[in-house]
């Protein structure tokens, strides 16, 4: 059986949908975090490769030097 849009007019509801900024700022943050674990996965330019392990090596130097003053004690 076939309605026409007549029979169906009172049954529309109008188009009033608002989101929260929380809701917004949620869906932003997916979409944030899928970019970054895609450009994560990817492999690392060939030329990248020795700056980002000399920058992890001293990354972890840094850490091993003086544990006390990153937890805020001296």
């Amino acid at each position: 059986m076939l309605v026409d849009d007549e029979q169906i007019r009172g049954l529309r509801l109008p188009n009033t949908l608002e989101l929260p900024p929380s809701h917004t700022a949620a869906m932003i943050g997916l979409f944030l975090k899928s970019l970054y674990a895609e450009t994560l996965s990817e492999a690392h330019p060939r030329h990248l490769t020795a700056l980002i392990e000399r920058l992890d090596e001293a990354e972890r130097r840094s850490m091993k030097a003086d544990p006390g003053q990153r937890s805020g004690r001296a």
